[in-house]
């Protein structure tokens, strides 16, 4: 997350993410199952495609800070890591795609049509492991949150970005 929002981690508000709606008319809170993972879906993102040195400056990630998340009640999630999507007649870009168009369509009626569902487990498109996106109907009566940190200060940040493939330059 952004670290003006460290104190509120588990707060949403619009946007234009891949399982917000295109109306904006709920929120929704992304999640992933590992700091690479969050990292990879937040910080980066596509901005090394093509790029031999993959640098990111020291200062940059003191504008990001990290939060773990646990469950406090059991989520009912649609499972579209395999062949959920497949099984639901969704087009692929739904699950996979740059482009959110069809993400944020399908996420919208899914969340006026079955209220019972509280979000959706999906793969990364940057990294194929395990992400959520709840609902915000869900965030309050089924998640808790531990103190958000700044990301230089995550524990296995350095091993984070060595999967990725990524320096840290000290420019502080």
């Amino acid at each position: 997350m952004r670290s003006e929002f460290e104190e509120t981690p588990l707060g949403v508000g619009p946007g234009s993410s891949r399982f917000s709606p295109p109306d904006n008319h709920f929120h929704v809170l992304y999640a992933a199952c590992d700091l690479v993972s969050a990292i990879a879906e937040t910080v980066i993102r596509d901005r090394f495609e093509a790029v031999e040195e993959r640098v990111l400056s020291a200062s940059e990630l003191n504008d990001w800070s990290v939060a773990e998340i646990s469950t406090t009640d059991s989520l009912n999630l649609l499972d579209l890591r395999t062949v959920g999507a497949l099984r639901l007649g969704l087009d692929t870009d739904a699950v996979g795609s740059k482009s959110h168009k069809e993400s944020r369509q399908f996420s919208s009626e899914l969340h006026d049509k079955f209220p019972n569902i509280d979000g959706i487990l999906y793969r990364s498109r940057l990294t194929g492991r395990d992400c959520i996106a709840v609902y915000e109907h869900a965030i309050k009566p089924n998640l808790t949150s531990g103190e958000a940190v700044r990301l230089p200060r995550a524990p296995k940040l350095e091993n984070a970005l060595s999967d990725l493939s990524i320096t840290l330059e000290d420019d502080l």
